[in-house]
Formats: structure tokens, sequence, C-alpha cells
């Protein structure tokens, strides 16, 4: 069926599809091209299968239109497409490749319980109503870089083979994602959201690396790899697991917020240099030794990064590690050479107190030279012992003069 260009009327297209339905009650179609048609107000097309290629490229849509139901059996393409009312895919199958790029959705659209067999691409799509995915399923990618959701956007109950890509898209009401799974990446790296962002999933890998969010943030992850390298959020940002299995934290270098609320996450691969946040920590696992802690650092900014994350952890034996290590760096990378002899000597005697093990060493072996000193010195200023042996014995005394002699008395 070839329709491009042309101006189609109600009556002609239920006509049409009158004409091609089927013993199952679906109108079936082969190759349907439609490029750059105008097509009727609130047109159904009734469950059709598009048993060849469909292609919608640069096609109008007069108000309201209802693709119910609607198998493609082949690639699908509503690239440029311009819908000017409300439009429905709810539970709508397509089970090759299928594009919306650069399509104008003026009204609500959605795509509720909607199959993708394939890469569904809606890269620079304009939402300006409302967008729901709920409890659709795409078998590869969801690839959205550079749309634009001028309405409440909801992705709820989705699953993803693979990755879902929102890039350097923007959301004007704020982002709901999840309850998803994801077998791979989660992407809004460069994205802009007005109004907060809502994320409970499960995926390989989250990023919102670069991204600003006009708002705050409630991530609520499975085992993920998050990234949130020089992520901005004007609110509080809160991060916690969305099950049992701690999330995995690489990256909040440049990481912005009014408060950053990390709650039984795993840091212990995490970079924090350059966070500008309040951090409040809970339940997290911590290196001792951070990875940001790399030959070359500034060691001044290592013991302002320890410092604060000792603040963070509280009174634990975690804080009291995270001190020592910020006394180490400042023991390293200190400009003033008077600061790191002084912070030398009291590692080496304490271990900047908290090596009391050092400190007992210390004080028994200065201990015991002084009892060795203060032996020598009484030493040398008494007689030898075996001279007042002898002296004892009656050996070597001087001689006495003898004893007078008396005559005896009769």
């Amino acid at each position: 069926m070839d329709l491009r260009g042309v101006t189609v009327g109600s009556g002609v297209l239920d006509a049409l599809l009158d004409a091609l339905t089927g013993p199952d009650g679906r109108p079936h179609l082969g190759r349907a091209r439609f490029d750059g048609a105008s097509l009727p107000a609130k047109a159904s097309w009734r469950g059709a299968c598009f048993e060849g290629d469909g292609s919608f490229d640069g096609a109008c849509f007069m108000e309201g239109v209802s693709f119910f139901d609607v198998r493609f059996l082949r690639h699908a393409s509503f690239r440029g497409a311009r819908f000017l009312g409300n439009a429905s895919f709810h539970e709508a199958r397509f089970q090759r490749h299928m594009t919306f790029d650069e399509t104008v959705f003026a009204g609500d659209v959605l795509f509720g319980k909607t199959h993708w067999g394939a890469d569904a691409s809606f890269a620079r799509t304009v939402f300006m109503g409302a967008a729901a995915f709920d409890q659709a399923h795409f078998g590869r990618d969801a690839v959205m870089p550079g749309a634009c959701f001028g309405g409440a956007m909801s992705f709820r109950r989705v699953r993803l083979a693979r990755h879902a890509k929102f890039e350097r898209a923007r959301f004007r009401r704020g982002v709901w994602l999840g309850p998803l799974e994801a077998a791979g990446t989660i992407s809004l790296a460069n994205a802009t959201a007005h109004g907060g962002i809502c994320i409970q999933a499960s995926a390989k890998r989250v990023t919102l690396a670069n991204a600003v969010v006009h708002g705050g943030g409630d991530l609520r992850l499975g085992k993920a790899e998050l990234s949130l390298e020089n992520t901005t959020f004007e609110g509080k940002v809160t991060i916690r697991p969305l099950k049992n299995v701690p999330p995995i934290v690489v990256s909040l270098q440049g990481t912005a917020a009014a408060q950053l609320e990390l709650v039984g996450l795993d840091l212990s691969e995490c970079r924090f240099l350059g966070l500008e946040a309040p951090l409040a920590l809970d339940r997290c696992d911590l290196a001792p030794h951070l990875a940001d802690d790399l030959p070359g650092a500034d060691g001044m900014a290592l013991a302002t990064l320890y410092d604060d994350l000792a603040d963070a952890a509280g009174d634990s034996g975690m804080a009291r590690t995270l001190h020592y290590q910020a006394l180490e760096a400042r023991r390293h990378g200190h400009p003033a050479r008077l600061h790191r002899w002084t912070l030398s000597l009291l590692w080496l005697t304490c271990g900047y107190g908290q090596r009391i093990g050092r400190a007992a060493v210390w004080v028994a072996v200065l201990a015991a030279i002084a009892c060795g000193v203060t032996v020598v010195h009484h030493g040398q200023h008494r007689t030898p012992r075996h001279v007042l042996t002898r002296h004892a014995q009656g050996r070597d005394a001087p001689p006495h003069p003898p004893a007078p002699t008396y005559a005896a008395r009769p």
C-alpha cells in the first residue's frame, strides 16, 4: 500500500481497513508506505497487522490516534512524524527495529505494555504531554538521546534486555524510572531534569555523569555500579539499596548537592575528590585507603577528604582509621617542612596517638636506656665490689703495728 503524501479521509481509512480484515478480526497489510501522509482525526488502526515494513516518516496524525494492539512484524519507522493529539500504542508489538526519531507528540502518548523485539529509538523525540512506558518490554535497547519530555514521564515496571540510554535528554517535570530491570546500563549522562529524579532499578551500571538536576534525588539500586561524576543536584540526594545487596558507587568526583545521604552502600572503590556536598554515611563499606589516594595526588586535598569522610562516619573504628589516613596525607604532602617533620615524629613515636603498642615500645626503650645510663654513672663513683669483698675477708688489709708485750706479773 503506497499512500505517500496523500490526505486520507476518515471514511477512506475505515474502508481500507474493512477490506483488509481477515478471519482473525485484524486488518492485514503488507508493505505499507504512509510517508508524508495526512491521516484523519481520531483514527483507529484496530489491531492491524503490518506483515511488511511500515513507514510513516513525516506523516501528520490529526488529533488523537490509536495503534492499540497493533502488530509490526517487520521494521517500523515514524521518523519525523507529527502527532497533533493524544496517541496510544498500548499493547502494540514491534518485532523488529522501530524508530520514532525526531517525532513530535503534541499530546499525551501511551506505550503501556508495549513490546519491542529489537531496538526502540526515540532520538531527539519531543514529548510535549505525558509519556507513559509502564510495563513495557524492550528486547534490546531503549535509545532516547536528546529526547525532550515536556510533561510527566513514567517508566514503571519496565524490563530491558540490554540498555536504557537517556543521554542529553531533557525532563521538564522530573524523572521517574522504575521499578525497572535492565541487563545492561541505565545512562542519564549529560541529561537535564527539572523537578527532581527518582530511580528504582536493577542494572549492571547506572550513570548520571555530568547531569544537572534542578531538585533532589532518590536513587534505590540493586547490585549496580553507580557513577555520579560531575553531577549537580540542587536538593538533597539519598542513595540506598533496592534490596539487601549493596550497590557499588564507583565515582562521586565533582558531585554537588545540598546534602548527600549514603545508606548501605559499597564505597570501597569510590573516588571522592572534588565532592561538594555535606555527607551523611550509614552502614557503608569504606576502604582504609581511598581510590583517590594515588601517587602524585594532592596531599592536602586528600587530607581534607579523609577528614570529611571520618566526620560523616561518626564515632566508629572506620572514622579513626580515616583520621589516621588524613594525618598520613598531611605528613607526605604538607607544604611546610617543619609540619611534616613534626607529623613524622608523631607517626614514629605513637602513630598519631592511635598506635599504643608503638608508644609502649618507645617508653620501654627509653626506660632501658635511662636505667643503663644510671647504672654506669653510679658505677664510676663507688669502690669496686672485689675490693670490698677482700676487705671483708681480712685479705690485703693494711698491716697493723705489733701489740705491745707486757711482762707477766707474778
